[in-house]
């Protein structure tokens, strides 16, 4: 995946649903091989064993499809694609311009790798129906509860329902991706 002339490895390991993301310099054998590998070495030292990795066609990624012992690699054929990998790559673009877009400065290259982590961050925090359990990847992944009130990208937020009323006793920890000032003012304009 490349955002703003920066290149990532993106992997989503199934049936967990958690999507890691690894910076990488360029798209090389030598470079996507030490990431997929890091990848790899994190997935087993949380006690997961991947066995088959499918991977896009491209040339650097075929070649490593005999580099890695105890783990099957799938290279998809032209014109195949992975469609977990795809739907996540959009939705890591579509909020990483979503909140590049809302910063009232304009981000600094060097913090872009920041912003994609961040953001994959909150997309292995959220509850996934794809689980049968309903419950967060990054919990599944680390078998540890998320203490969101310790994070300092979380704040207490009054929770919404469908009708757009708001309810002052029901309050609910969430991802605080706009400022206050932001949701004070949307707050003031559904009043």
């Amino acid at each position: 995946m490349q955002i703003d002339s920066q290149h990532f490895l993106i992997t989503v390991c199934n049936p967990l649903q958690i999507t890691l993301q690894v910076p990488i310099e360029r798209e090389s054998q030598a470079v996507l091989g030490m990431a997929l590998q890091g990848q790899l070495e994190l997935v087993r030292s949380k006690g997961f064993q991947p066995v088959p990795v499918y991977v896009d066609p491209q040339s650097a990624l075929r070649a490593l499809a005999t580099k890695f012992e105890n783990v099957a690699i799938d290279v998809g054929g032209a014109g195949d694609h992975l469609p977990k990998a795809d739907a996540k790559i959009r939705c890591i673009k579509e909020r990483y311009c979503s909140v590049k877009a809302s910063l009232p400065w304009q981000l600094p290259i060097s913090l872009v790798k920041d912003l994609v982590a961040f953001v994959v961050s909150r997309i292995n925090m959220e509850r996934s129906a794809a689980i049968n359990l309903n419950v967060a990847p990054k919990v599944l992944f680390t078998r540890s509860q998320i203490s969101r009130r310790s994070s300092p990208w979380h704040s207490e937020t009054t929770v919404r329902y469908m009708t757009g009323r708001i309810i002052p006793q029901e309050r609910e920890v969430c991802p605080a991706l706009h400022s206050t000032r932001e949701i004070m003012q949307q707050d003031r304009g559904r009043s």
